[in-house]
């Protein structure tokens, strides 16, 4: 999504409560070389300039989100 100018405004228009990042890897490729969930650090900086933020503010923003859902109690229903 990083790539392109319509994936930059979806980015950019996530609400940041429910911002997480995900890679679809191992099933993409990028540069060449298959994509790992690891390597989502790699593009943090041009997620954070999408959402006119900081590469530092949008790892603490996601980290908080995925301790949020990570924790959430399951439905009983």
């Amino acid at each position: 999504m990083t790539r392109s100018a319509s994936g930059r405004a979806i980015i950019a228009m996530v609400s940041d409560h429910l911002l997480l990042t995900e890679t679809d890897g191992p099933f993409v490729r990028h540069a060449g070389r298959v994509i790992h969930p690891f390597d989502v650090s790699s593009f943090l900086p041009a997620i954070a300039k999408a959402r006119g933020t900081t590469g530092s503010d949008l790892q603490i923003l996601i980290i908080r989100n995925f301790r949020y859902a990570v924790t959430l109690p399951l439905s009983r229903t």
